[in-house]
């Protein structure tokens, strides 16, 4: 993985990423957006899937429902480590909350967020890998991304963090982590 300054649009943007976090296998770009609290500090998130490689990537920009899904499917594999996985997810939330680290909208600052944000845990969870559409390094770095941006902007942010809370919580099933995820609009 590595975090690549971008100098031309992609897909079918009318802008050029911030950043691009590149993979073997995909890649997330940051561009800027303009919505919530914070619009000097908002992010749109896009991510390009090469899962076809004779097609071009789709670039899809992600929703909370999409790495919930992948949740549960994960779940059903080896619930034991996905819990390990969000807990890791939900520490860094509140550590974003507490000290946020994105002040700026800018390629410096987002490649920090990046750098020091490393998944140093990777080789624990790659067993997840086989089940579900994301691996958990891509799923790790797209969620970072989703919650500094829901802190920064959202009026209200609650959805990225009950929704990981209800996915570890296991009393609750898939069918209210899909109500979460969805804001209750599926």
């Amino acid at each position: 993985m590595e975090v690549l300054k971008r100098t031309e649009k992609v897909g079918r943007s009318n802008s050029i990423p911030i950043a691009e976090i590149k993979f073997d296998y995909a890649s997330i770009y940051v561009l800027e957006g303009s919505k919530g609290k914070k619009p000097e500090l908002d992010l749109f998130i896009k991510y390009s899937d090469c899962k076809n490689k004779k097609s071009e990537p789709k670039f899809v920009a992600p929703k909370h429902v999409h790495w919930a899904m992948d949740f549960v499917i994960k779940k059903e594999h080896n619930s034991g480590k996905l819990y390990k996985f969000v807990k890791i997810l939900i520490k860094k939330y509140l550590q974003f909350e507490k000290n946020n680290p994105l002040t700026e909208r800018n390629f410096k600052q987002i490649k920090s967020l990046i750098d020091n944000n490393i998944f140093e845990k990777r080789d624990k969870f790659i067993s997840l890998d086989r089940y579900g559409r994301y691996k958990t390094e891509f799923i790790y770095y797209l969620l970072i991304l989703i919650a500094v941006n829901e802190l920064n902007s959202a009026d209200n942010p609650y959805m990225f963090i009950k929704t990981l809370k209800t996915i570890v919580d296991k009393e609750k099933d898939f069918t209210e982590v899909i109500d979460i995820a969805t804001g209750g609009n599926w």
